[in-house]
């Protein structure tokens, strides 16, 4: 739409001389003066943005997502929600570390924003397609150019009973099962890192007849998914360095209420990629890069020992098989 004029020429004094009129000219002036004269009531009229729907509530900021709210203490960063099915469930314990008294606390258009004066943090809470969406951002006033943020704190609610990562084809794992709580599992006690260890950023906890995604944006890149087993059950705890060398101050985490289903994350996650615009397709794909379109209908596969080497592609090749995606680990002898 064309821009509303701001300088509206002043009318001419009588002393002022206009030039006869032109053939024609008549009907352009007049058009041209109900325009101007159209635009001012516009410009007026102008309604105000429309209200956050976030609200502060007993010091709380409380942000409202998909099949209930969702509620922030500020100080500590806990996180809880209300379904519209009732109670309260943990969403997020209070972050490992003590972030000092919050800044003043305010509510705009965009959401609630303060900040962490003692370790130079500034965060806002958003509601995101019917998310909760938490940012927190390391400032140049930070006493550590490398500090950590322990957060959030997930599987602590009485209620919660399994946790879903993508690590492989994915894993349902049993917060209080004998076998994963121990050491044989390898489980409690790692780290994972989320860029590079999970398939994709997200992780999501089972909580009753409920579920709650957590996803890490930029990728996970700088944070750890952490497996904690300190009271024979199993919670998590994600933790992020703040470096800028790395490029990660900013720290992302959206919570959304699910259903209890094993792929409820997943399925959260699919959907937050897609109403971003970053869930590609394989069209678009080989439109950048035309080569992909050879892949279509390829076999897919991992190999190990002597399957990396020459003779078996050729052996491959013998059998009739043209197209075909191969991967493997490194080690140092390919």
């Amino acid at each position: 739409m064309a821009e509303e004029p701001t300088d509206i020429p002043e009318s001419p004094t009588p002393a002022a001389r206009r030039p006869p009129p032109r053939p024609g000219r008549g009907v352009t002036a007049i058009a041209a003066c109900l325009g101007v004269a159209a635009a001012v009531p516009l410009a007026v009229a102008a309604a105000p943005p429309p209200p956050s729907p976030v609200r502060v509530e007993d010091g709380a900021v409380v942000v409202p997502i998909d099949g209930g709210e969702a509620v922030v203490d500020p100080a500590t960063l806990a996180v809880a929600a209300r379904p519209d099915s009732g109670g309260r469930i943990t969403l997020s314990d209070a972050a490992k570390q003590d972030l000092g008294d919050p800044d003043a606390l305010t509510i705009g258009p965009g959401g609630a924003r303060w900040s962490y004066p003692d370790r130079g943090f500034d965060a806002s809470a958003t509601a995101e397609q019917g998310r909760l969406s938490i940012e927190v951002r390391a400032t140049a006033g930070g006493d550590d150019p490398d500090s950590t943020l322990t957060w959030p704190v997930t599987g602590t609610d009485p209620a919660a009973s399994a946790v879903r990562f993508p690590r492989g084809e994915g894993l349902s794992v049993p917060l209080d099962d004998d076998f994963f709580t121990s050491e044989d599992a390898g489980l409690a006690g790692a780290d994972i890192a989320m860029s590079s260890g999970l398939t994709l950023p997200f992780w999501g906890t089972a909580i009753g007849g409920l579920g709650a995604s957590y996803t890490v944006g930029d990728d996970g890149i700088g944070t750890l998914l952490r497996f904690v087993s300190d009271t024979g059950r199993l919670s998590n705890e994600a933790e992020h360095t703040f470096s800028a060398r790395s490029g990660t101050l900013k720290y992302a985490v959206t919570f959304a209420l699910t259903g209890p289903e094993p792929t409820a994350a997943a399925a959260d996650y699919r959907a937050l990629l897609t109403e971003r615009g970053q869930l590609g397709s394989l069209k678009a794909k080989i439109a950048n890069n035309p080569e992909v379109g050879k892949l279509i209908g390829a076999f897919h596969a991992y190999t190990w020992g002597s399957g990396r080497r020459a003779a078996a592609v050729e052996r491959m090749r013998e059998l009739g098989i043209d197209r075909m995606w191969l991967g493997y680990d490194a080690d140092g002898a390919p």
